[in-house]
């Protein structure tokens, strides 16, 4: 690369200048790339001067409008921010009538203005539409946690259920026991009546045979 370099620079460099290869000015170019600028005011052309003062404008404006609709007024904001969209395309106009196209930005006014009106004509949420996009994703919120309570509540009531249950059958078998242990206990008492009836009997049978004897 430095070697075409070297050649254009020795075909167009005035005759009195010396003869300098590739190396010669790849170092040069890198002394100067790496060695620190000079600083101060440089000219600015009065259109560029203009441009800049009604670009800080325009941001100005919309910066003010955004944090007034935001932060103070609510929803009776929007009313004077559309009234200043339309002085900012008055000034959008203006800029665009009376604007210079200088060669290093690569177009001509024509496509400069044609890019300016069609980042212009962009669509944009309103406020409003913010406003309702805020408030659908609240609600969406407030119904999602509504039913996430209503699920917890609901498996709760199932699990004192379960609860109830458990103890309904816990009290049911202690009963069952209760109720058989009685039943034991009463059949053991009648056979025992039993026996000792059959007892009685026999010796009032043996008593009398032997007396009848």
């Amino acid at each position: 690369m430095w070697e075409r370099v070297a050649f254009e620079y020795n075909r167009t460099a005035p005759s009195a200048w010396p003869e300098r290869d590739g190396v010669s000015l790849k170092r040069r170019f890198q002394g100067l790339n790496n060695k620190t600028k000079p600083t101060g005011t440089s000219y600015c052309p009065p259109d560029v001067e203009r441009a800049k003062r009604i670009y800080l404008a325009i941001e100005s404006k919309v910066g003010a409008i955004e944090l007034h609709d935001q932060e103070e007024y609510g929803d009776t904001a929007s009313d004077p921010s559309e009234g200043g969209q339309d002085d900012m395309d008055e000034v959008d106009d203006v800029c665009v009538e009376d604007l210079v196209v200088t060669p290093r930005l690569g177009k001509d006014a024509a496509d400069f203005v044609t890019a300016i009106k069609v980042e212009k004509n962009k669509p944009t949420l309103s406020m409003a539409a913010q406003r309702r996009s805020s408030l659908d994703n609240s609600i969406g919120m407030y119904n999602w946690k509504e039913q996430a309570e209503l699920h917890r509540q609901e498996f709760l009531e199932r699990e004192e259920s379960k609860k109830e249950q458990a103890e309904q059958r816990r009290r049911d078998d202690e009963t069952r026991r209760h109720e058989l242990k009685d039943r034991e206990e009463r059949e053991r008492e009648a056979y025992k009546r039993e026996q000792q009836h059959e007892l009685v009997m026999m010796s009032f049978m043996a008593k009398l045979l032997g007396n009848s004897n």
